[in-house]
């Protein structure tokens, strides 16, 4: 059986006892409640499900499995917490979810009441942020909800008017590439036909059906009761398929057959209400994707077609964000050269919110944020894999996992490929002393501290755990870089220091600089370099056998400050507010040299304050918080000019 927070962390996380019940459902009870621990302050929905048997338990187990298979839309309801516990021989499991602000079905209820009916515009905005989230859950993540209904769509904001997905207690994975499933769940005025018909005849298991078709007939019903303002009353039997004598009210025949259906009541009766849809546009819609026949009803990529002709085939349409180029598109790339670099600025991604901090995983970004992680492609694909906030976060490339710490201290991994992800807490273990974090080695990472304690901590258990512990500096850790061939950590301190630790033979150095050092960045097996705090200069150290010295102080015109360090093959690349700029690394780093030609200052008008590199692509990516530049440096080309705008420094 999983393992989750118990009773006494959900009594020390929100206020129950001043909870609101908000429904109730097939899977369980909702109830509005505030946060009082763990999570961010602020009112959440907590699903209470009661089961009395584990095998039960288990079954309502697999919503929580199928949110973690979505991980994040920003169309489905967020899960942020999840809580268990025996309760008087009951199976007690708490889903701490994000609050809306209704349910589309209660929505249509006050309309129906006001008689103000949905404008053409905001009815087709809804069917389509719906049609997409469906569309892309079953495409991509190989999800259908089968229990689709107005209850099931809630409104989290009415300006501009949005929905997101709920309960997936019914949904269904599907990996297997079978689309056809032999069972019966959902709520019988919104069943395709020939789930209604199975339901009548009380033949659940008996049933071949099309997950998908018959996920977008239910959808079509929930839009058709939200265009006319329907009654559950006036979609009774709506679905039903079946042909009946009319003097005898016996059934006669199922309508499955195109040409029977017209004899079919159901058919009469649901033909009569799509009558009443005045936009054409909305009416071919309803019309294909409540078709009886599963054969002819719409996909949901039809349905949206239906709405929006020059719609594409790509389900991750919401996440794109193509690269802007200022400049004409037929000059997709700008060049910056001196005599010998040239730097390619590539575009610009706009990711989709801010971020503290970016970091490479393979050949995409990682980008974390209040709101969680992103992972970003240079193709500009921006895809939400966590949704807690977030304070370290590192990549293990062997695992091909991306692990940290969130605010509430817990350690999380996400494995990158399936977007599956774990969360706990350590005993003993002082988050909030945590100042750095990075990556070390295989499944590995290194942790600094406010008191200057240097951990170790393993992801190769379960739990985590920290495996190694030194502390030889009293001052808080600034930054920290590993190097594998001497097996040495490199630490900065707030005391000026900057410190080696060997590993193997506990070997250490310590050299005082005249400034705090941050954005440590390995050159090679014994050089390293970094940012002096509000300094224009970026030094470059020696280590070996227990020495650091300073091999290099590479000034900076004009007194800009470097705000973020990489390196890309033998060039050192720095950001500022204003100017990206390069140095490149002789091979010979302990012999001064005066050769200016090696360094070259651009000032390409697009601000930044973060830098990663990416290896497999070879790409810079500059960030200023929310867009993302990409670039790309190299010895110059003999065909290329030198660009005005570059600065030699």
């Amino acid at each position: 059986m999983q393992q989750f927070p118990t009773q006494i962390e959900f009594q020390e996380d929100f206020d129950f006892k001043n909870s609101q019940l908000l429904g109730q459902g097939t899977f369980g009870k909702v109830y509005r409640a505030k946060a009082l621990k763990s999570l961010p302050p602020g009112n959440y929905a907590l699903k209470i499900i009661e089961t009395i048997s584990e095998q039960a338990y288990e079954l309502a187990i697999q919503e929580l499995n199928l949110y973690q298979v979505i991980t994040y839309h920003q169309s489905v309801i967020k899960v942020y917490k999840v809580y268990s516990w025996i309760e008087d021989k009951k199976y007690i499991l708490v889903f701490a979810m994000e609050l809306a602000h209704n349910s589309l079905k209660a929505d249509i209820e006050e309309r129906r009441k006001a008689q103000q009916e949905f404008g053409d515009i905001m009815l087709i905005d809804i069917m389509i942020q719906c049609l997409k989230a469906f569309y892309y859950l079953a495409k991509n993540k190989h999800l259908f909800h089968r229990d689709i209904k107005p209850e099931n769509i809630l409104v989290t904001c009415r300006q501009p008017f949005t929905i997101k997905l709920a309960d997936f207690g019914a949904g269904k994975e599907n990996f297997n590439g079978q689309t056809m499933l032999n069972t019966l769940v959902g709520t019988p005025l919104f069943l395709s036909p020939k789930l209604y018909f199975a339901y009548t005849t009380n033949q659940p298991g008996k049933v071949k059906h099309d997950l998908e078709k018959s996920d977008v007939f239910s959808l079509g019903i929930t839009f058709l009761q939200m265009i006319l303002l329907l009654s559950d009353k006036d979609l009774s039997k709506l679905n039903d398929p079946i042909i009946y004598e009319e003097k005898t009210g016996n059934a006669i025949d199922t309508s499955d057959d195109p040409l029977k259906k017209k004899d079919c009541q159901g058919w009469k009766k649901l033909q009569f209400h799509i009558s009443n849809i005045k936009n054409p546009q909305i009416k071919v819609c309803i019309q294909g994707m409540t078709e009886f026949s599963e054969r002819n009803r719409f996909t949901w990529l039809k349905a949206l077609k239906a709405l929006n002709p020059d719609y594409e085939d790509d389900e991750k349409d919401q996440f794109v964000h193509p690269a802007s180029i200022n400049d004409q598109q037929a000059k997709a790339i700008k060049f910056y050269s001196n005599s010998n670099t040239t730097l390619r600025y590539l575009g610009t991604l706009n990711d989709i919110s801010n971020h503290k901090k970016i970091i490479s995983a393979g050949s995409q970004i990682l980008a974390y944020s209040n709101d969680g992680i992103r992972i970003i492609s240079l193709q500009g694909v921006s895809e939400c894999i966590f949704t807690q906030n977030v304070s370290f976060l590192s990549y293990i490339q062997t695992l091909n996992i991306c692990v940290g710490i969130t605010q509430q201290g817990e350690i999380f991994g996400v494995n990158l490929k399936s977007k599956t992800f774990y969360s706990e807490k350590i005993t003993h273990f002082q988050y909030d002393k945590i100042t750095v974090m990075k990556y070390m080695r295989k499944d590995l990472c290194i942790l600094g501290s406010q008191n200057g304690e240097i951990m170790i901590l393993a992801f190769d258990t379960q739990p985590p755990c920290v495996i190694k512990k030194y502390k030889d500096v009293e001052r808080s850790v600034i930054d920290l870089i590993y190097e594998d061939e001497n097996k040495q950590i490199i630490s900065s301190h707030e005391n000026f220091m900057i410190y080696g630790k060997q590993l193997v033979y506990e070997q250490s150095a310590k050299y005082q600089y005249d400034s705090q050092i941050d954005n440590l960045q390995l050159i090679s097996s014994e050089y390293f370099a970094g940012l002096s705090k509000n300094l224009a200069q970026i030094p470059i150290f020696h280590i070996k056998d227990g020495i650091i010295n300073i091999v290099q102080k590479c000034q900076i015109t004009g007194n800009n400050i470097p705000l973020a360090l990489t390196l890309s093959g033998n060039y050192l690349v720095w950001v500022c507010e204003k100017y990206i700029g390069s140095i490149q690394i002789s091979t010979k780093l302990n012999q001064s040299k005066e050769d200016k030609n090696d360094e070259l200052m651009v000032n390409a008008s697009k601000p930044a304050k973060l830098l990663c590199f990416l290896e497999i692509d070879r790409t810079i990516i500059a960030s200023d918080g929310i867009k993302l530049h990409k670039y790309q440096i190299g010895k110059k080309s003999q065909e290329k000019t030198v660009c005005q705008n570059c600065q030699i420094f």
